[in-house]
């Protein structure tokens, strides 16, 4: 399973990906978000067999980071990087729930079709690539 979250992103929640499988994930965020440790910790992988790619720029952050730091970290290329300009620009409004296309609710957007419900009340398909 892939993982993306945007820039505003400062922490991830207790258990927040338990017992999902994932493989890579996309931190557009500029400084490291506090991540859970323990037994309340935010993924249930081996953090070292999962790929996390930031931004050229914060690599070394991520890097001395005590939580983040056990992963495997790499820098985004020029197609992720340009991801980010994507659902940027399609999350102006505060988004305050998220859905996959089968109507799951979804903590971070997902590869595909997301259904996204705004502060403003509006609802919206976003495509991330």
């Amino acid at each position: 399973m892939e993982v993306r979250w945007g820039s505003n992103v400062e922490k991830i929640g207790a258990c927040a990906f338990d017992g999902c499988l994932v493989t890579s994930i996309y931190s557009y965020a500029t400084f490291p978000p506090v991540g859970t440790q323990g037994t309340q910790d935010s993924f249930s992988v081996v953090k070292s067999n999962c790929k996390l790619y930031v931004k050229p720029e914060c690599l070394d952050l991520y890097k001395v980071d005590s939580y983040w730091g056990q992963f495997n970290i790499l820098s985004m290329d020029g197609e992720a990087l340009a991801v980010q300009g994507v659902k940027d620009e399609a999350e102006e409004d505060e988004v305050v729930k998220r859905y996959n296309i089968n109507g799951q609710r979804i903590i971070v957007p997902q590869k595909g079709v997301n259904i996204i419900r705004t502060s403003d009340g509006k609802v919206k398909k976003v495509l991330v690539k």
